[in-house]
Parts: structure tokens; C-alpha cells; sequence
């Protein structure tokens, strides 16, 4: 998974971005107006937009373009010993 992160505050012009990519897309704007995220599978990001490869550990919840208009992402250093733990049990409620 890629994220790329832009300047850009327009919507157009972050959508337009994430047609670069390859795959699935998602688009988010900052809330503070500082800025877009694009979610993407693949790509090479465009000029002027920094890229970061992720590794999703695990996942919970609602994902993709349906899910919803929010997105948290939440990193936290972990010693290199502990980080092939299994993923917590899901919490789903039946």
C-alpha cells in the first residue's frame, strides 16, 4: 500500500493526482485545509507529492471507498523484537 501525501487543498486536483496511481484509490483531505492523502495499491507518485510505502499489520472495520470520509492512522514504535506478534483477536460483536 502507498500513501501519498500533497500540498494540494482542491479536491479536483488531489482526485486528479490519485488517477496516477494503479488500482484502487482513495482520496483525503485534511480537515485543517493543510493538505491531501492518497491511499493507493500502486503507482509512482507525481511530482511534488511525497509517497510512503506501508505495511498493514492488520485491519478491523469498514475499508475502501465505501467505508466512510474518515481515515486514522496511527503509528507507534515498537522494539524489533515484539513486531512479529500475531494481530490481536477481533473484537466483533455477533
Amino acid at each position: 500500500m502507498l500513501m501519498w501525501q500533497t500540498t494540494a487543498i482542491d479536491a479536483e486536483e488531489v482526485e486528479a493526482l490519485a488517477g496516477r496511481a494503479r488500482g484502487a484509490a482513495e482520496c483525503f483531505l485534511r480537515v485543517d485545509k493543510k493538505g491531501g492523502v492518497i491511499l493507493c495499491e500502486q503507482g509512482k507518485a507525481p511530482k511534488g507529492v511525497a509517497e510512503k510505502r506501508l505495511t498493514p499489520l492488520w485491519s478491523v472495520g469498514r475499508f475502501g471507498p465505501d467505508a466512510g470520509p474518515w481515515i486514522f492512522l496511527v503509528g507507534i514504535w515498537t522494539p524489533a523484537d515484539w513486531r512479529e506478534e500475531p494481530a490481536p483477536p477481533s473484537t466483533a460483536s455477533f
